[in-house]
């Protein structure tokens, strides 16, 4: 939604349910029996549906009035929903009347109409009831003439009513039995008296599946009559659904309802993603983390970090709080202020189509042509990774040439993940970017992945330590450490085509050479002043004690 009126009256309603727990509930309790009213709706006029079909769509009816009831008096958006969910009434009866509790598979089986519905109906069906009653009279009779204690009145689709007697006994069958049909072990036969009722009988139930076609196609036609009035109804169970799904996930999950504003600041206070915080158990608590930018001044938000330390899950938790935002749905944080948004691009991921022949670079080019072809004033773009299917110099140029023009574009939030630690350059050369990273701490040699962001560049990759935790093996381990070694030291990787190509932490690495470097010619001229024979040994112990803090410090 980008209508701010909208949403507001929106979120109102959200907050009203969220305000009343008994209301909340009573109105899911409800909810909980009405079935998709549309569908079925559709497939009665088409005349597509099965029995069960016309008992779903009246037991949604039967509840239209008790929704009302529940909502009571409320205004705002529930005062339309309130006047839909009217005027039904009669027709929910009629159906309610009309059809049995537990309709059967299909009307072919018949036994749709409830008994007390329709006279006529009734009728026929108390013939065909009789029946029953009849042929027991009539076997128990024609056993005692006969003298044939196994003789059975059966009936079957095909054959209709007929009197079957075991071949050893056939020889012995009254002269009036007229033969129907052989079987290996038995002969079956039939009579005028049992032909007669055999048409009486069968004209019953025909007459009475008749009958109940000709009230279910009336029923039909109610129905049709009033489909507008049914559909509207519908979409207003549908949107109370919604509205009572977010109060819902608000109370139960602890969010806070955003304020989505026509500014350009945007503020996520202890942010969460919705689904992975779902995921966790309870000892592992999701840490959340907070999201400051603006449109103007900090509108690009270059994140590095190593993997698994909770880059994609936090760009990806951002996007999702804009999104539900702007759905009127209440969002996972402490609070949240959001700008307008229009649009949501996302670069996330790895994939490829082959059939079609485009590999994943390929895949990855395409999505990031779109974004930038498509973009449009307050958009928000998650990037996360690009450049790194191909080369280290051609996948650099790439995704640097790429973060330059999103910085450049107007009124577009944008966060960028990368392992290009020569990227952490961009804030210094354009004041709308900043640094991000997540922390990570290492311990007896070991990684802890905080998952906290802070403002500040990553200096390491730990991507070695990430396979390692993996399941590398440990020989391959050692040897992928011995070749970083070398890469680092010497800053520079050969390319197939013999020319030399920088290093991923390359820039970070000549850097922290250069520090230690001026650190160590700072710590000798300070030596160089310090004349040690005219110094108390107290002295030396004081200076050698402050030196050794200030190393140890850096």
């Amino acid at each position: 939604m980008t209508n701010l009126n909208e949403l507001l009256e929106r979120q109102n309603a959200v907050k009203s349910l969220f305000n009343d727990n008994k209301t909340l509930d009573t109105l899911r309790k409800h909810l909980h029996g009405v079935r998709d009213m549309e569908r079925m709706l559709t497939r009665i006029v088409l005349g597509r549906a099965l029995p069960r079909d016309y008992k779903g769509l009246a037991d949604a009816l039967l509840a239209l009035p008790e929704l009302s009831q529940v909502l009571g008096d409320r205004s705002g958006l529930f005062a339309n929903m309130i006047v839909a969910l009217h005027g039904l009434e009669t027709l929910a009866d009629t159906l309610s009347r009309s059809i049995v509790d537990m309709p059967p598979q299909a009307f072919r089986d018949g036994g749709i109409i409830r008994e007390g519905f329709d006279a006529e109906l009734d009728r026929l069906r108390a013939l065909a009831k009789d029946a029953n009653d009849w042929l027991r009279d009539y076997e128990s009779r024609e056993r005692e003439r006969t003298g044939l204690a196994n003789l059975r009145v059966k009936y079957n689709k095909v054959f209709g009513y007929f009197i079957e007697i075991s071949k050893a006994q056939a020889k012995d069958a009254p002269v009036d039995y007229v033969r129907k049909q052989t079987l290996v072990n038995a002969e079956r036969f039939i009579t005028d008296e049992l032909h007669s009722f055999e048409s009486e009988i069968l004209g019953a139930k025909d007459a009475a599946m008749q009958r109940e076609e000709e009230l279910i196609e009336t029923l039909r036609q109610q129905l049709c009559q009033q489909a507008t009035a049914i559909q509207l109804a519908a979409r207003a169970v549908a949107g109370l659904d919604v509205l009572a799904c977010f109060a819902y996930l608000a109370r139960t999950h602890h969010y806070v309802q955003p304020e989505v504003h026509a500014g350009r600041a945007m503020k996520l206070v202890a942010g969460r993603h919705p689904v992975v915080e779902r995921h966790l158990s309870n000892d592992t608590p999701f840490v959340a983390n907070d999201t400051h930018m603006d449109l103007k001044s900090r509108r690009f938000m270059l994140l590095t970090g190593p993997n698994m330390g909770g880059k994609s899950t936090y760009m990806r938790q951002v996007a999702w709080i804009v999104w539900l935002a702007h759905t009127g749905c209440f969002v996972p944080a402490e609070e949240a202020r959001i700008p307008l948004t229009k649009r949501i691009f996302t670069r996330v991921g790895a994939g490829d189509e082959l059939a079609s022949g485009r590999s994943t670079f390929m895949v990855e080019m395409m999505e990031t042509a779109t974004i930038l072809n498509q973009l449009e004033p307050r958009s928000l773009v998650i990037i996360d990774e690009i450049g790194r299917g191909t080369s280290t110099w051609d996948g650099l140029a790439i995704a640097w040439s790429v973060a330059e023009s999103l910085i450049k574009a107007d009124d577009v939030l944008t966060l960028f993940a990368t392992h290009y630690h020569e990227l952490t350059e961009l804030p210094d050369e354009h004041k709308p970017a900043f640094n991000a990273s997540v922390t990570v701490r290492e311990w007896n040699g070991s990684v802890i992945f905080m998952h906290q962001v802070i403002e500040d560049a990553a200096d390491q990759s730990y991507g070695i330590a990430v396979a390692q935790l993996a399941g590398l093996p440990r020989d391959v381990i050692k040897r992928a450490r011995e070749h970083l070694f070398h890469l680092e030291h010497g800053s520079e990787l050969a390319a197939e085509t013999g020319k030399t190509q920088l290093g991923l932490f390359a820039v970070a690495e000549k850097r922290q050479q250069e520090e230690e470097l001026q650190g160590l010619r700072a710590l000798r001229d300070r030596l160089a002043e310090v004349n040690v024979e005219t110094m108390r040994p107290l002295d030396a112990l004081m200076l050698l004690d402050k030196l050794t803090k200030e190393v140890t410090a850096t």
